[in-house]
């Protein structure tokens, strides 16, 4: 994981919300339970993950 803007960012920007929020290193096993995620990328921006596999993460919204 590279420490970029974009992520820093978004992770400001949640703790100011005060919406939870940290980034981590996750094993692929840790994905089963995740109820949200998000790839935050200076090209794309901010892209919401509304699936992982065939397991549906929240509503996408």
């Amino acid at each position: 994981m590279l420490e970029g803007i974009s992520c820093k960012s978004f992770i400001e920007f949640c703790h100011e919300m005060n919406i939870p929020c940290e980034a981590n290193f996750i094993h692929n096993d840790n994905l089963t339970t995740a109820q949200e995620a998000f790839i935050a990328t200076v090209a794309g921006g901010t892209i919401l993950v509304t699936r992982l596999n065939v397991r549906i993460l929240e509503n996408g919204e």
